[in-house]
């Protein structure tokens, strides 16, 4: 079994061991989607969430084992 470990830096999403919980889980959550009428699953044109344009710099995430200090920076102003 593997550990999300220090920062949750290991997907643990296709890891065999999990594959019944994230199916279970994918489930639920299109049932949810789909029930409340959610337009990434039921509008004319689901795919635009995922093509939209992105305004916001994307923070690099950092390598296992290394310390993740983003939260820290940003609330004490060394992040934009």
């Amino acid at each position: 079994m593997h550990y999300p470990g220090p920062g949750c830096l290991y997907n643990l999403a296709d890891d065999p061991e999990y594959k019944t919980l994230r199916d279970e889980l994918l489930a639920q959550l299109m049932e949810k989607l789909t029930e409340t009428n959610d337009p990434r699953v039921v509008g004319p044109e689901k795919g635009i969430f995922d093509t939209c344009p992105r305004f916001l710099i994307m923070r690099e995430f950092p390598d296992p084992g290394e310390t993740d200090t983003a939260f820290e920076d940003f609330f004490s102003g060394r992040l934009p």
